[in-house]
């Protein structure tokens, strides 16, 4: 059974102000007041709009839109108070390493997964390069040219991925170089084996494949550098897609704060695409007891952790011809 937290829907939050006449003379006054129009194409508009005498318009107009913008503030502020307690509603007590997994997830949902760390082989030294690329049949074209350009001989070849989201292939890159940091000869340049390559991605996972003879690892790697979400339950009017300067008139009141509140943004993305993301947790007396804890939406039964989408978005075509087209080219020089 899932331990998950609903998103209850409040009709509140669905408020809008339904005045045509008000959106149509707001828009002509700011086309005025920005000397789009002339004031006698203003004064015609709003003589066919709203009032028989456009001379009364500047200070009942005016009066009109001060009225909605207050009212309009008023929804945002009811808003805002909504938002927040339902952030604290649903996460006061959850573990904030829960928090930061399902942030991460919330965060990768829609991407694609071409990025990766990778392992070229320059087969005339046996040095393997240790690096990192977000397309990496552009990156091994650009590494086969620096080898033209000095004219030194090099045979490159793939003979390795570990496919990792591009915000963490700093930390994953990194901690390759760390593990073999003994057999470094210079720069990103390891003497590595293909034993050595398999133990570290195929050998003992279960989300690694052969492609082409390459072994292509898609485990969560990302996990041990998810960054840390705080608990903070304030968001700011912008953070909820609203603007101070309401109506074209400037908010005497308003103060901008700028906020990024990542709570708000695992919320907004389970509204977004109507799912939960959730992290395993283990009971630590009793490692066969799972439990799922996270946000879903609604009564939704579809959701997922980083994992899940790091499976779903593995494409094992993509990565098909993109070996066959490295390898089978060759790097030889």
């Amino acid at each position: 059974m899932a331990d998950l937290v609903k998103i209850q829907t409040n009709d509140n939050l669905e408020q809008v102000i339904d005045n045509k006449m008000l959106v149509r003379i707001s828009a002509i006054f700011k086309r005025y007041q920005e000397k789009e129009i002339s004031e006698s194409e203003y004064e015609l508009l709003m003589k066919r709009e709203y009032l028989n005498d456009p001379v009364e318009f500047n200070s009942t107009c005016k009066q009109i839109l001060e009225e909605a913008q207050a009212e309009l503030r008023q929804l945002h502020e009811a808003e805002k108070d909504i938002r927040e307690s339902q952030i604290k509603q649903i996460f006061d007590k959850m573990n904030p390493n829960t928090i930061r997994s399902i942030y991460a997830t919330s965060q990768v949902y829609s991407l694609p997964l071409h990025s990766c760390v990778y392992f070229i082989r320059n087969e005339f030294t046996g040095l393997t390069k240790i690096g990192q690329a977000k397309n990496i049949t552009k990156r091994f074209s650009q590494i086969k040219t620096s080898f033209t350009h000095v004219g030194i001989p090099a045979n490159l070849k793939l003979v390795g991925a570990v496919l990792v989201y591009p915000q963490w292939l700093n930390d994953v890159e990194r901690h390759f170089h760390l593990e073999f940091k003994n057999k470094r000869t210079y720069g990103e340049w390891f003497r590595i084996s293909n034993d050595d390559i398999m133990e570290q991605l195929f050998y003992g996972s279960d989300r690694c494949e052969l492609i082409h003879s390459v072994p292509v690892n898609y485990d969560d790697w990302e996990y041990s550098y998810f960054s840390e979400v705080k608990k903070e339950y304030e968001v700011s009017i912008e953070e909820l897609g609203h603007t101070r300067n309401l109506l074209g008139i400037q908010d005497p009141f308003a103060v901008v704060f700028k906020r990024n509140n990542k709570l708000l943004e695992i919320i907004k993305a389970v509204e977004k695409h109507q799912v939960g993301f959730y992290d395993i947790v283990y009971d630590y007396n009793d490692f066969s007891k799972v439990h799922h804890v996270g946000v879903r939406y609604g009564n939704s039964d579809k959701w997922y952790s980083f994992q899940d989408i790091k499976e779903k978005a593995f494409s094992k075509r993509y990565w098909e011809n993109a070996i066959k087209g490295i390898n089978s080219k060759g790097g030889s020089l």
